[in-house]
């Protein structure tokens, strides 16, 4: 980023807006003045051309223009000679209004003229705004390639090439949308396609049951086509690609089944439990204590009142509080802060030292473990779930009282008391917690509970942490948004938040608790006023819900009792993952047939799948009494049918469960990031609640002949685009060997192969390889600006990430400038603000107010109309602020996407601190 920032962009904005300026006729008047020109010889020509300008027709394009030209020849006269880089002149009737403008350009003017036209003659400043230095670049590998081009911070695609093979590097192409979600090691869920390398969840193919395996590597890659999978029992979808493998169940056991094979009616595996037991999670909070003021000192201030002959309404009104509030203090019912109370002292006009040291005290009210443990977990749960935080305090709402008794109780094991006040009018309750220090760690250590609820997300230190922990967290969130629906009996819960629900459903396997989840169109009612999408998990099987009673549960009595009156129904999730004809095969190996068993029939000609309960009792004891009698009869099947036993009993004790596809939908990935793991171990891992097979197959090694023609097409179109002497450097990117391939080959022009100044791996080949050869490209093009603004705005993201030295918004940056706490300011060149300084005609009362656009009425609290005093735009007065306070400007572009992320996620303002 250039050192003169601010300058660059004031030049222009102030460009674009003399490009913005349309006039009625050709009465708009251009004069550039280049450096070291006769500023008397320019004044000699605008004087004939005012002479001129008698003979046009148009009265009042022959007035706008002599007086355009007088306000010019004003302007120059007495005028020695023009700045250093010269000067450009511009004049013009504009809304009926004659305005002048100059401008005063980074680099000479090139040339000296005079136009009158329409519009403003502006070209010749065009070309400064533009960087000079061109870079070329280009991916490839042996499927696709694109070449282009790298001006200041515009990426211009050129070329775009394919050659009809697949890639070799891409093991298999199979791959699920990159928003599926995984559990790592360390039990965190995140979507696969932002997964680390390390440990993720897997399934052994030898026990059927979940387990942690390393993951070697991440594939990513994009594809021109995908299926959306859904599926029954449980419900869940999942977003492949046509060559992604399920396991599915067939004759022989479980086998394969790609997404572009599978049909409506087809058996995928799914997994009902996540063996994983995390870990606790230190907090690494330490609670300071806050001073408190003692029942003596109280009275010794109700006293001095008194003593004072101060009225209660003379003093509060100095504090700047209610009479109430200060009543209240006096009579030892009510609180204030200290700020409250230093000032006080200055009004009864006390020494505050001896007054501090004889009526003040050090109080610890507010306990935080030490490690995030169960009661708070479950409270955690419940605020995002349907509670606020705000600066001081954290709210949370329901309709029944005792739900929230119980969040008092934990509140109070914290140190602190909550308070339950009843809405009549909406008939629900409120818990406030007032506690500035609870507010604030919420808001440090888990940002989460702060996100609108369509975004909410589970804290990563619950993911990680105990299932205890889980459990309760799990509650939590239950109490504020979970029901059980009187009919069935069954339990659900819905947010606006679709990866809540489906982190929730990850974790909740760990504790044996199987989730359908679904989506749908919420109607209006009286807490929304406008439909919306929302998600919601159901638990139907009856383990599921018994595992629920045992680990989560309600705290509404009301609730609970549903569950328990529910009963015991036949469940269409726990079923055995096992083919009934494959059972059948078994039993034939060693004697036994369909006669043999009381049933199962439909079971063996694959009709219907069976539950884990009636498979233990009907065809497992049967194989187990066929082996006892096969022990006296034929030892050597004894042996064979003693196999087998173990086997079912392996599959009947595994994680495994079929879920049943009912729809595959052929959709467009418009852009859809895919991506697979690699796990050589187990060749397997859990994704959405589903057991996938992981990139073991690779392509076939392409043909020579036609990688080589391939190459020849590369090579013709880099040849064309970089041997143009404005491409000062090449840069190649690609994966693997394969770009080196090409370079050392006899592809590229000596010219242009030359000019390559460095190579970058990447994993794509396409738009997004070429982004991703900019951004790792930093030796190469250090000196642009699109790497400089991009480390200086992930640098503040780190920072404000990590609550390191940055802030943003108006208010804080403003704050942090008076202080002399800003190093650098960082705005938005699309900062569009303006502060406007409003004084009341009825009232008389002047406040500010910082609006994008100026309305033509605003309004005083009392009711009077307010009048615009002063309008000032944001960015200047902040500049000036800066300018003042000695911090740096760095104005940052939307052009890159970490500009516009700055623009719309921080509102284009913020600044990197010297201190916090």
């Amino acid at each position: 980023m250039q050192t003169d920032s601010k300058e660059f962009f004031e030049f222009k904005k102030k460009l674009r807006f003399l490009q913005s300026i349309r006039g009625e006729g050709t009465e708009l008047i251009s004069v550039l003045i280049p450096p070291g020109a006769n500023v008397a010889d320019v004044a000699n020509r605008l004087r004939e051309e005012a002479s001129q300008a008698m003979n046009i027709k148009s009265k009042q394009t022959r007035k706008n223009v002599q007086s355009a030209l007088e306000s010019i020849m004003g302007a120059i006269k007495g005028v020695p000679k023009p700045p250093e880089n010269g000067v450009a002149i511009y004049c013009g009737s504009i809304n009926g209004k004659i305005e002048q403008y100059m401008l005063v350009p980074p680099e000479p003017v090139p040339l000296s003229i005079y136009r009158c036209d329409s519009a403003f003659f502006t070209k010749p400043f065009e070309e400064m705004i533009e960087h000079k230095e061109t870079f070329g670049l280009f991916v490839l590998d042996k499927r696709e390639a694109i070449v282009a081009t790298l001006h200041g911070k515009k990426v211009d695609i050129l070329r775009k090439l394919t050659s009809g093979i697949p890639g070799k590097h891409h093991v298999g192409g199979q791959c699920i949308a990159s928003d599926s979600l995984i559990q790592l090691g360390d039990g965190a869920v995140c979507q696969i396609g932002k997964a680390p390398l390390g440990r993720v969840c897997s399934v052994s193919q030898s026990t059927y049951q979940t387990t942690m395996a390393e993951c070697a590597k991440v594939f990513k890659r994009k594809s021109d086509s995908a299926y959306l999978i859904r599926t029954k029992y449980p419900s869940a979808r999942i977003v492949a690609t046509p060559e992604h493998w399920f396991f599915s169940l067939d004759g022989r056991g479980l086998g394969l089944k790609s997404a572009g094979e599978l049909a409506k009616g087809d058996t995928i595996m799914a997994v009902k439990r996540i063996n994983f037991e995390g870990k606790r999670i230190p907090l690494g909070l330490k609670i300071l204590p806050t001073p408190e003021l003692t029942e003596e000192g109280r009275k010794h201030l109700a006293t001095q009142r008194v003593e004072k002959r101060l009225l209660q309404r003379e003093v509060a009104k100095k504090l700047g509080i209610a009479q109430a509030t200060l009543s209240k203090v006096e009579l030892g019912i009510g609180k204030i802060g200290f700020e409250k109370i230093n000032k006080l002292l200055e009004i009864y006009g006390i020494d505050k030292g001896l007054f501090h040291e004889r009526y003040v005290r050090n109080a610890k009210t507010f306990k935080m473990p030490e490690y995030l443990d169960e009661e708070f977990a479950q409270l955690l749960g419940y605020t995002i779930g349907d509670g606020c935080v705000e600066e001081h305090r954290i709210r949370l709402y329901d309709e029944r009282k005792e739900v929230l008794d119980e969040y008092k109780r934990i509140a109070l094991t914290l140190g602190l008391v909550g308070v339950i006040r009843h809405n009549p009018r909406k008939n629900y309750y409120q818990l406030t917690i007032c506690c500035k220090e609870l507010a604030g760690i919420i808001r440090d250590k888990f940002g989460e509970a702060l996100l609108p609820s369509a975004l909410a997300e589970v804290p990563v230190s619950a993911m990680r942490s105990p299932n205890s922990i889980v459990a309760a967290f799990a509650r939590g969130l239950f109490d504020a948004e979970g029901y059980v629906q009187s009919r069935s009996g069954r339990i659900g819960i819905t947010t606006t938040s679709k990866k809540l629900m489906e982190q929730l459903r990850m974790m909740l396997l760990r504790l044996g608790i199987v989730t359908s989840f679904r989506e749908k169109i919420s109607p209006p009612n009286w807490k929304v006023k406008s439909a919306s999408l929302q998600y919601s998990l159901e638990i139907n099987d009856e383990d599921s819900l018994n595992n629920f009673i045992k680990f989560v549960g309600f705290t509404s009595r009301e609730k609970f009792g549903k569950i328990r009156r529910r009963g015991e129904e036949a469940s269409r999730i726990d079923q055995i993952p096992m083919s009934g004809s494959h059972v059948l095969r078994l039993a034939r190996q060693v004697g036994l047939n369909t006669r043999s068993f009381r049933t199962g029939n439909n079971f063996f000609r694959n009709e219907r799948s069976m539950g884990r309960k009636v498979f233990k009792r009907v065809i497992l004891r049967e194989f187990e009494n066929w082996q006892r009698v096969l022990e006296k009869t034929d030892p050597q099947k004894s042996a064979e049918c003693k196999e087998i036993v173990l086997f079912l009993r392996q599959v009947l004790d595994s994680d495994l469960i079929p879920s049943y596809v009912v729809e595959k939908q052929k959709i467009e990935p418009d852009g859809i990031l895919f991506c697979d793991l690699n796990v050589p171990r187990q060749e397997s891992y859990v994704a959405n609640g589903f057991m996938l097979h992981n990139s073991a197959m690779r392509f076939q090694r392409l043909h020579e002949i036609a990688v080589h023609e391939f190459f020849k097409r590369i090579g013709d179109a880099c040849n064309g685009v970089f041997s143009d002497k404005k491409i000062k450097a090449i840069i190649a990117g690609g994966s693997g060997p394969t770009k080196y391939d090409f370079i050392n080959g006899e592809y590229l022009q000596t010219e242009v192969k030359n000019k390559i100044r460095g190579t970058v791996d990447t994993g794509y080949t396409d738009e997004t390889g070429i982004k991703e050869l900019v951004e790792h490209a930093d030796e190469v093009i250090e000196k642009m600006e699109i790497t400089k603004e991009r480390d200086l705005v992930n640098r503040f993201l780190k920072e404000v990430v990590t609550s390191g030295l940055a802030c943003y918004g108006e208010e804080e940056t403003r704050k942090a400038l008076e202080l002399r706490k800003a190093d650098i300011l960082l705005l938005s060149e699309e900062l569009a603000m303006r502060k406007l300084l409003l004084k009341c005609n009825n009232c008389g009362k002047i406040v500010e107010s910082v609006v994008k656009e100026i309305d033509s009425d605003y309004r005083c609290h009392c009711g009077g109309k307010q009048s615009v005093e002063s309008d000032t735009e944001l960015m200047e007065e902040l500049t000036q602020l800066a300018e003042s306070s000695g911090a740096s400007i760095e104005i940052i572009s939307t052009e890159t996407a970490e500009g516009k992320q700055f623009l719309q996620g921080f509102g284009g303002i913020g600044a990197l601190l010297r201190y916090r």
